[in-house]
């Protein structure tokens, strides 16, 4: 599994869980055009299997809540705005 989205977090907000079942198969890789609850667009790379970049694409201003590797963050997204994130990041 890539991307799953149906987790809410303490604010009710979704919570976008990148890589959360990663299979050992699909070592390095990519894919654009995914779409995350909230109209969020996600497009996602990753090699050795570890995020190497995530970019999240908002259809509206507001938090958005995300979770890699068993940590979250949380960053403002803003409509139309491109957001990068990276496994650093967590």
């Amino acid at each position: 599994m890539l991307l799953q989205s149906q987790v809410r977090d303490k604010n009710n907000n979704y919570l976008i869980e990148l890589l959360p079942a990663l299979s050992k198969h699909i070592n390095k890789g990519s894919i654009t055009g995914l779409k995350a609850r909230g109209n969020i667009s996600v497009n996602i790379q990753w090699s050795n299997g570890v995020l190497e970049n995530a970019e999240l694409i908002p259809s509206k201003n507001g938090p958005i809540c995300i979770s890699y590797a068993g940590k979250q963050i949380q960053v403002e997204g803003i409509k139309g705005k491109s957001i990068q994130i990276t496994s650093q990041m967590f």
